[in-house]
């Protein structure tokens, strides 16, 4: 499957979560939206879904690293995010992207970084937090 198609679908799965306050869940969604995002190449995506992640559990394993990279390298968090994956599959964030109403669905456009954009989404918020503009 492809990698920046998993990078988004976890992204606005998290979207999704939040927009229902299961922050739990986006929590989740989150630290896999990192780790698919370093497994992509896209660090600055990776580091979006990390510090939205710390906005809302700044005691958050991941918290522990000094990025995203190193967050995913790390024993410990690498078996957090083997856990949340078998809990989460891919399957299951498309049925919460896919929840959300169409005009909230984002799709990357083609002629940017997948990257680049998901990182904006993530930056965008619209939970309250600091990053909302």
């Amino acid at each position: 499957m492809d990698r920046d198609r998993r990078v988004c679908v976890f992204a606005e799965a998290a979207a999704a979560a939040l927009e229902r306050g299961r922050t739990p869940a986006a929590v989740r969604l989150l630290a896999i939206t990192m780790a698919e995002a370093v497994e992509a190449g896209h660090p600055e995506a990776a580091e979006a879904a990390r510090e939205r992640l710390l906005w809302l559990s700044p005691r958050h394993l991941v918290g522990n690293a000094a990025d995203a990279a190193e967050a995913v390298r790390d024993p410990e968090i690498s078996n957090f995010l083997r856990t949340v994956r078998r809990g989460l599959p891919f399957e299951e964030a498309e049925l919460w992207a896919d929840s959300r109403p169409a005009d909230d669905r984002r799709t990357p456009d083609a002629g940017r970084p997948v990257g680049e954009q998901v990182a904006e989404w993530l930056r965008e918020g619209g939970d309250g937090s600091p990053t909302d503009g």
